[in-house]
Formats: structure tokens, C-alpha cells, sequence
């Protein structure tokens, strides 16, 4: 990172997100590819932990990318992407692994959409959020109650509620015209259907 900078200072290091996911190594492409799809919330630092079944090492691989070659005067925020691969039997001390890869003074998100509730459970002391995706659970009571535990201890997202935001906002616009507000006091009830 310093070296890319000292040879080009319009290479600075990127400093908003450090992203630690922990993934089924079969499976971890696809998640590469849902990550792509983030819009404009990239980690500055992403460490994936690619869960393989028979591993009883670690290794890791490290990279560094920019989105663009800055001209002079310009900058380009340097990303920063760590693959740790790991086996099950690591994964209730990743802690121990992950905690000197993450950038300390920025927000620590963690991330298991392959369930490995192990590692995330080690890695609670590093998150200041966890990210749950209760649709994706087989049993969504239970998925329920493993976000109000981990929210005991840290901040907790639910993807399936950000997928409904869009519905809640087109909700708020319909009522936001201040002759449509009056229209609030008149409903007696909401229907919620859910279709998988």
C-alpha cells in the first residue's frame, strides 16, 4: 500500500469499511459476484475467509487494486482484498487470524451468508455490525432469534429488510403529499403477504 503511494501519491489507501466474510470456498464466487453488485458501499479492505472442509492450514493471499490509473492532481482510492483459506475446525478462533488484518480506526462489518455461526461468534469483539440475511435461514424463527441475540452484543443488518426498503419508501411517497396525510388517520389495518 505505501509502496503504491510513494511511487504514485494519487494512490491513496481507501479508509470507510473493512468487510470480513465467511464463505464456503465452492460458494465463493458467487458471493465475489453479489459483492460486485454493491453499488457504491465497497470496503476500503475485504477479508474473505474461504471455509474449506478438509484444510487444517491457513493461507492467505493478498491484493491490492485501484478502479483507476490517477493523472497528476488526481486520486484513486487504493482496495485492498485479503483471501484467507481456512478449515472448520479454525474457525471458532478466526478472531485470532482476522483481528491484525482489519483496519482498526474504520467500522468492521461480518458477514456468513454459509451460516459458520462459530466464526461469527469469535469474531463479535472485531464487528461493530453483523450482517443476517433471514430469508435465507430455513427456519425464520430461529433466524429471528439469533439476530435479537447477536444484537445484544453488537449492531445487526438484515438483508431481507433492506430488500424491502424500496417498498417502504414507494409507501412513505404515496402518503407524502400533505393533502394525502390526512388519508394516515383512516387506515385500520395492514396486510403483509410473503411469497418465497
Amino acid at each position: 500500500m505505501f509502496e503504491f503511494h510513494g511511487q504514485n501519491p494519487g494512490y491513496v489507501p481507501g479508509r470507510a469499511l473493512n468487510l470480513v466474510c465467511i464463505v464456503d470456498r465452492e460458494w465463493s464466487g458467487e458471493i465475489a459476484n453479489r459483492l460486485r453488485r454493491v453499488p457504491r458501499a465497497h470496503a476500503s479492505r475485504t477479508i474473505v475467509c474461504s471455509v474449506e472442509p478438509e484444510r487444517t492450514t491457513i493461507d492467505a493471499v493478498a491484493t491490492i487494486a485501484a478502479d483507476a490509473d490517477p493523472a497528476a492532481g488526481e486520486f484513486a482510492l487504493l482496495r485492498e482484498t485479503i483471501v484467507l483459506s481456512v478449515g472448520p475446525e479454525q474457525l471458532g478462533q478466526l478472531d485470532r487470524v482476522v483481528a491484525p488484518l482489519v483496519v482498526t480506526d474504520v467500522t468492521t462489518v461480518v458477514w456468513s451468508p454459509h451460516g459458520h455461526d462459530d466464526a461469527i461468534d469469535a469474531l463479535l469483539a472485531l464487528a461493530q455490525v453483523v450482517l443476517v440475511d433471514s430469508i435465507d435461514e430455513p427456519n425464520v424463527g430461529a433466524a429471528l432469534e439469533r439476530a435479537c441475540a447477536l444484537s445484544l452484543r453488537t449492531d445487526v443488518v438484515d438483508l431481507a429488510w433492506l430488500r424491502s426498503a424500496p417498498w417502504g419508501e414507494r409507501i412513505a411517497a404515496a402518503f407524502d403529499p400533505t393533502r394525502r396525510r390526512r388519508e394516515l388517520h383512516a387506515l385500520s389495518g395492514v396486510r403483509v403477504r410473503f411469497r418465497p
